[in-house]
């Protein structure tokens, strides 16, 4: 004995058929998300904060040789780990410096 199937389910197929290839089509199409890009802008004037040119010797993996670099170089690394863990495909801009703290 042969089974028998409904013809009225049949008129579903194209229609799901159609929403798949539509579903595909828009997860190809998508813009791609990728790992957040960092750019810091350093607000220090000369000889302060990132720019700061006291000699220090390299410590803890920070290549840096200056004060100034050494803080620089933790910046861009603290950028970069923050940009492992966010996406966007726009830039992020992050102004900073070191000011002086005045005595309260």
């Amino acid at each position: 004995m042969r089974a028998r199937y409904s013809t009225a389910a049949f008129p579903v197929l194209p229609l799901l058929t159609a929403m798949v290839v539509a579903t595909l089509a828009l997860l190809l199409l998508a813009p791609r998300v990728h790992a957040a890009t960092f750019n810091l802008i350093n607000l220090d004037a000369a000889g302060e904060g990132f720019n700061d040119p006291t000699p220090v010797a390299p410590v803890g993996g920070n290549p840096g040789t200056t004060l100034g670099q050494q803080r620089l170089n933790v910046f861009n690394q603290a950028c970069f780990i923050w940009g492992q863990y966010l996406q966007s495909n726009v830039t992020i801009q992050v102004q900073a410096n070191f000011d002086p703290l005045t005595p309260c």
